[in-house]
């Protein structure tokens, strides 16, 4: 699909917003280590997107839990407004067009742009990185030179000067995780919520693991300690998973 898509770059939101309507009419996730949402001895939990993009993530988050509230949290300000309107009408959903780090600042975001096909969700504060992800076996017979980086200029907020509650938080940002946590150190410290992260991540794992954080991977038999194999991993503290163990 996506290497056909670089040749048609008007479907590219038609793609995306076909998928949304998929997820909210059969309330199935995009990712299926996302249903573990569900499992979650929570109400009316707040859920922090941070890179929620295009609102598909937004989408199955609703999808598995219709009680959330969401707050999503996309760096290019631009793609952050279509999102909105998409959610314009879901008073559940607030999309906020800044993305979040250590520090308050300005950033370079380098989003690859293969012929004139944009990879939105493949930008990157690494420009060597944003250029691998759509090298390294996503397309088909890909030719470097119709491969182009656009620079797009994002400001960066710390989470915890929001004082926000959240219950959940999901965090892929392509490789800059670690600067988001470290901005949430308080806002983690204080709710102990459970986060949603890319899989084993060398930059994330031991990072929360001195916060008291254990990493699991959801299946059907339930979240499992220390299993890999997904592409996003739950971290919970020891209180957490000890909820957990007692709903279940």
């Amino acid at each position: 699909m996506r290497s056909l898509i670089v040749f048609a770059p008007r479907l590219q939101g038609l793609r995306f917003r076909a998928e949304a309507r998929f997820i909210r009419a059969l309330r199935r996730p995009y990712r299926p280590e996302f249903a573990g949402l569900r499992a979650l001895p929570l109400q009316s939990p707040l859920v922090l997107d941070i890179g929620c993009n295009r609102g598909i993530s937004v989408e199955t988050i609703l999808a598995m839990r219709p009680d959330a509230r969401v707050t999503g949290f996309e760096a290019n300000a631009m793609l952050a407004a279509d999102t909105k309107r998409w959610f314009a009408a879901d008073r559940r959903v607030e999309i906020l067009p800044f993305g979040l780090g250590s520090l308050a600042s300005a950033i370079d975001i380098h989003v690859p742009r293969y012929r004139h096909y944009r990879f939105d969700g493949l930008g990157s504060v690494d420009a060597s990185v944003a250029e691998r992800m759509v090298t390294d076996g996503w397309l088909y017979g890909s030719d470097p030179r119709h491969l182009h980086l656009e620079t797009v200029k994002a400001m960066i907020h710390r989470l915890d000067d929001f004082n926000l509650s959240p219950a959940v938080i999901k965090v892929y940002v392509q490789g800059y995780e670690r600067e988001v946590l470290e901005g949430a150190a308080e806002t983690i410290r204080r709710n102990q919520p459970v986060i949603l992260a890319p899989s084993a991540h060398s930059n994330i794992e031991p990072h929360l693991a001195s916060a008291g954080y254990r990493r699991f991977q959801w299946s059907k038999r339930g979240f499992i300690s220390g299993a890999e194999g997904n592409l996003y991993d739950y971290y919970m503290t020891g209180a957490r998973y000890n909820d957990l163990r007692r709903d279940s």
